[in-house]
């Protein structure tokens, strides 16, 4: 997993050493007006009772208020195991190579980076990849 560096809705700095380290990790790049990454909200939202072994970052360019909006209308608001960051520094593309939203990227427990996707991701894979 890269070093990166984006930033939770309160300004302050979230790094890899802020993930769980008895989780996989499922990062998502997201913009707050592409319908397939509202889907994919809405996949994740669905089924967090068989993810529970797995954080979800949402990591996106959008703005606060934006970012809450998304969370809101997809029922992820204080949501255990999920994360909205912003990339306020434009930092992604440094990171991680993709071009198309959703991007995801899921990592084991150790780091390693298990499936690299752009599209939608269903749950059988997200099942299979993080289990």
């Amino acid at each position: 997993m890269p070093n990166f560096l984006f930033y939770l809705a309160d300004g302050n700095r979230f790094t890899p050493e802020n993930l769980d380290k008895e989780h996989s990790t499922v990062l998502i790049y997201f913009k707050t007006d592409c319908p397939f990454c509202g889907k994919e909200a809405e996949l994740i939202s669905k089924n967090l009772e068989a993810f529970k072994q797995v954080d979800f970052i949402f990591i996106s360019r959008a703005d606060t208020v934006n970012c809450r909006q998304f969370a809101a209308n997809h029922h992820l608001c204080n949501t255990k195991g999920v994360k909205f960051l912003q990339d306020r520094d434009r930092n992604y593309y440094k990171y991680y190579t993709a071009s198309y939203t959703p991007s995801i990227h899921i990592y084991d427990k150790h780091r390693k980076l298990e499936l690299f996707k752009e599209g939608v991701v269903n749950k059988d894979e997200l099942l299979q990849y993080t289990h």
